[in-house]
Parts: structure tokens; C-alpha cells; sequence
């Protein structure tokens, strides 16, 4: 699977296999970061994955803007090694300890999981 197409392009950065969500509730397609606690929405997965890469797109080019990348990410649970220029996310458990809407998707939903290849912006 191709990596997320975004208009803003980091040149410099780090690849991340960013976990992401498909599922349907009242009749929306809707594509979930529970890592980034970002969604992308659609009428079919075609139209909701294009929305969640606007989604991702506005936040990574907001937090670059703001400097305030790791940071967030921090506060999402991710570990951000500005050393290694490197990032992981949080562990599903951890994810679905502090998470009740995430409980709630993967407990009474159908839902597909997959891995995105996401670059993030080098980390200062």
C-alpha cells in the first residue's frame, strides 16, 4: 500500500507505519488514528481515506508550523527521540487502556486494520 498522499511534502523526515482504522457507523465510512487520535470521513473508504489524508496533512503541516510536533506526540503517548530523529507510536494496549472510543470501535464494530507508511517531519 502506497503511502499517504499529502500536499505538504517533508523531505527530510522520518517513515512511520502509522496504524489506522476502516469502519462504518451510520452509514459513514470513517478512517481512525487512534495513534494521532485523527479521523478521516467519506460516503465509501475511497473518499474517507482522502479525507483523513487532508486531516493528516493540516495537523503535521499545523504542528510543524507551530514547532509543536513532539510535543504533541508526546502528549498522544508516542516515544520522540529528537537525538535518533526517530518516533514510535504507543502500544495497542496502552491505546486502548486510555482510549474508551477505541474500546468502543474495536469491541462492537466491524472494522479492518491496516498500516499506513506515513513520513513525518524531521524532528529539531
Amino acid at each position: 500500500m502506497k503511502a499517504l498522499a499529502c500536499e505538504a511534502q517533508f523531505t527530510e523526515g522520518v517513515d512511520v507505519p502509522l496504524a489506522l482504522l476502516s469502519y462504518v457507523e451510520e452509514g459513514v465510512h470513517v478512517i481512525y488514528s487512534p495513534a494521532l487520535d485523527l479521523y478521516g470521513y467519506g460516503n465509501d473508504e475511497l473518499e474517507a481515506r482522502a479525507g483523513f489524508a487532508t486531516t493528516l496533512e493540516e495537523y503535521l503541516s499545523f504542528t510543524a508550523e507551530e514547532n509543536s510536533l513532539s510535543a504533541d506526540l508526546s502528549r498522544l503517548g508516542w516515544v520522540v527521540n529528537p537525538q535518533s530523529h526517530s518516533v514510535t507510536m504507543p502500544a495497542w494496549t496502552s491505546l486502548l487502556d486510555k482510549n474508551p472510543y477505541l474500546n468502543d470501535v474495536m469491541m462492537n464494530r466491524p472494522f479492518k486494520k491496516f498500516d499506513q507508511p506515513t513520513r513525518f517531519p524531521a524532528f529539531a
